[in-house]
């Protein structure tokens, strides 16, 4: 009996496509696999946002956020800007990055990080929900992301570590956000976040070596690991 050969998944083709030396812009056209833009019609699932949102929360150490996700979560996802150099961060959703097309013909990738972080329009039942979070130890990052509060100054773990760098980058302090990545343990966050922090500051040879340990560490189904592997391919193209 033949074996049932399953298609490729998107995040196997665009890297193959990226990782392809001979791949430019000039004969994309004429190439198996097509990039198009997806932005305007794109919608994350709002489940698997959640999960992804959550990640760095249960790999980093903390308590395990309830399955359950919270009131207007997925009208809060829907709003959700693309972002291109985006870190691995309690809240933060790797689907927002999207236009593959402008990260695979950027000449500089530093150009693409955030300068500035965009205010979000939280829904009223998820702000309400947020402010009550913050108050459980297994809801109260996801909460502070969501109401962009910044109350662990004092807390040296490195969940704390990796939200306070997380906001930096966010705010277009790249320095001093992968100085921080650079000090935390070693964990598959921490090498997800040294790759992006390297990768979109003029350092893709250095940033290899730390997605290849991202991508061994990260759940093989989840977006973050798939974001890895693309972001490991454009540093091997840069």
């Amino acid at each position: 009996m033949s074996q049932l050969r399953l298609p490729p998944s998107i995040a196997e083709l665009t890297t193959r496509y990226l990782s392809d030396e001979s791949v430019t812009v000039a004969h994309a056209a004429s190439s198996e696999v097509e990039l198009h833009e997806t932005h305007l019609g794109f919608r994350v699932d709002a489940a698997t946002a959640y999960r992804d949102a959550c990640l760095a929360q249960k790999l980093l150490g903390g308590e395990i956020a309830p399955f359950s996700m919270p009131s207007e979560w997925a009208n809060y996802v829907a709003q959700l800007d693309e972002i291109d150099a985006m870190p691995m961060a309690v809240g933060n959703v790797p689907q927002q990055v999207r236009e593959l097309a402008r990260l695979l013909t950027s000449n500089d990738l530093s150009e693409l990080a955030p300068a500035s972080a965009e205010p979000i329009n939280v829904p009223a039942g998820l702000k309400s929900w947020a402010k009550k979070a913050t108050k459980a130890e297994e809801t109260k990052w996801l909460a502070r992301a969501i109401l962009s509060n910044d109350d662990e100054a004092m807390d040296r773990s490195p969940l704390a570590m990796n939200e306070r760098a997380a906001r930096l980058w966010t705010n277009g302090e790249a320095s001093a956000a992968l100085a921080i990545w650079m000090a935390m343990p070693d964990s598959p966050v921490a090498s997800f976040n040294r790759g992006v922090g390297l990768l979109f500051t003029g350092q893709a040879s250095r940033a290899q070596g730390h997605f290849q340990q991202a991508i061994a560490g990260l759940p093989e189904n989840s977006g973050w690991n798939h974001l890895a592997r693309l972001y490991l391919a454009l540093s091997r193209s840069s």
